[in-house]
């Protein structure tokens, strides 16, 4: 007679916590994650109701492991755009704002959860904000490089982060909770009206930078497919 399979509390210890963020995950892309709770995240992972408080004593700490893991899927992105073999920042701009777009497109829920920071505890979290500050580092560095070399450089480096952040969650923001019928542009696909917001804010920056070389480019690849003279 063969012998039952053990029950699912004797997970070990690391693999119980990934089964539960897992199974959040889950249930999130359910049903949205104001009504996720722990009771669920549990019975969805095959483990007893008291299971879970051996790594989570609350939703909330529940939560921000699933944002940690999350964080890790866009920033995996932006360091994959970062690291491209590129020839100009302004072209490594657009392809960091792009990942992070594509990233909210591709997976709307997660785009959702990881932006309401209500649910979890960003600042009891080291992995988070250490997080935070390579994503921030990713884009400011970039612009820095294409700013002056000006005492306040590196805080108009930070304010072009906010804008850009601001923007770009506000387009995937605005798609996910379809408003683009009503507000973009006729007979052009939401997409395209999202690129051109994008491309549209780095030509803004480009063309008010002061001290702007006279050889400076700007990389458009949406609209001629070269650089910008």
């Amino acid at each position: 007679m063969e012998t039952p399979p053990p029950p699912r509390d004797t997970y070990h210890h690391g693999n119980l916590r990934a089964a539960l963020i897992q199974a959040t995950l889950s249930l999130i892309e359910e049903k949205g994650p104001d009504l996720v709770t722990v009771a669920e995240a549990a019975k969805r992972a095959g483990v007893s109701s008291g299971a879970p408080f051996r790594h989570f004593t609350s939703k909330v700490d529940l939560m921000t492991a699933v944002a940690e893991v999350l964080q890790q899927e866009l920033l995996g992105r932006m360091d994959r755009a970062y690291g491209q073999n590129l020839d100009h920042p302004w072209e490594r701009l657009w392809w960091l704002g792009m990942a992070h777009m594509d990233w909210g497109l591709e997976q709307p829920t997660h785009f959702r959860t990881y932006s309401n920071r209500k649910l979890y505890d960003f600042e009891s979290s080291p992995v988070l904000l250490e997080g935070d500050e390579k994503l921030s580092w990713l884009v400011e560095s970039t612009f820095q490089s294409v700013l002056p070399q000006v005492s306040n450089r590196n805080e108009r480096a930070r304010r072009l982060n906010i804008h850009a952040r601001a923007l770009l969650t506000g387009l995937v923001t605005l798609h996910c909770n379809g408003h683009f019928p009503r507000l973009g542009v006729e007979g052009e696909q939401p997409i395209v009206t999202m690129q051109k917001s994008w491309l549209g804010f780095l030509h803004a920056v480009r063309f008010n930078l002061e001290d702007r070389p006279e050889e400076t480019q700007f990389y458009d690849p949406i609209l001629t497919k070269r650089p910008l003279d």
